[in-house]
């Protein structure tokens, strides 16, 4: 039986600290003024922002909590695609030395 590698540590950290970082941030608005801090919550997401403002609207009471969540996974997915064309540059590097 093939076992599969463990990820290290320092992949868990980098896949991990993005969508952190933004959960936190969306925290720390929703405590301190909800209406303040949404600009930039917007600004950052700005790809994945359009779909969240179609879906809640501006006026939405809720759109904090779509952009924690949505906002959340979008920055996960965007670790992960950034982790895996990163395993393939070091593959391709690996091959081209020999």
């Amino acid at each position: 039986m093939v076992s599969k590698p463990r990820p290290s540590c320092w992949r868990l950290f980098a896949l991990f600290i993005l969508p952190f970082l933004h959960l936190c941030a969306c925290l720390i608005i929703a405590f301190v003024d909800p209406n303040v801090g949404l600009e930039p919550i917007i600004v950052i997401d700005t790809p994945f922002s359009f779909l969240v403002m179609a879906l809640g609207g501006l006026d939405s009471p809720h759109l904090l909590i779509w952009f924690g969540i949505l906002g959340t996974l979008w920055w996960y997915l965007v670790a992960r695609f950034v982790e895996l064309e990163a395993r393939k540059l070091i593959l391709f590097l690996k091959a081209r030395r020999r």
